[in-house]
């Protein structure tokens, strides 16, 4: 999921599922289960709103990234690293949560550090946790 801050991402937008719908926990969780149409590609969030989904997120073109992180989270580094969005990601495999902010991957967010994190974050306040890219 990425975060629209100040950036606008309108070339990600025009490519993807426009839905402009308020978040809601239970139309994520469908847009997410696996294999609807819309599992594929991230969703672009905006204020209060679920803007678009199965967006195409730029890969990122760190070497520095282990090999162990798959294309999620090689998307949410690339788009932070293109745009100022904050991106979530959540491993498929290990279900793990990272953040990738301003080409930085913090990985393996605790639960109660996800919300503080994300909050600092949108008010452009640098994350405090452990980075691996």
């Amino acid at each position: 999921m990425a975060i629209r801050r100040n950036n606008g991402l309108l070339p990600f937008i025009e490519k993807s599922v426009v839905i402009d719908a308020r978040i809601r926990h239970e139309l994520l969780l469908t847009i997410f289960m696996p294999p609807t149409y819309l599992h594929d590609g991230g969703v672009i969030l905006s204020y209060e709103r679920i803007i678009s989904c199965s967006a195409i997120f730029p890969l990122t073109q760190s070497v520095q990234m282990k090999k162990k992180m798959g294309t999620r989270h090689r998307a949410a580094l690339g788009m932070s690293e293109e745009t100022d969005a904050l991106c979530l990601v959540v491993s498929e495999e290990t279900g793990t949560i990272s953040i990738a902010d301003r080409g930085k991957l913090y990985y393996d967010m605790k639960p109660e550090e996800l919300r503080p994190a994300i909050e600092q974050a949108i008010r452009f306040k640098k994350i405090k946790a452990h980075t691996t890219a």
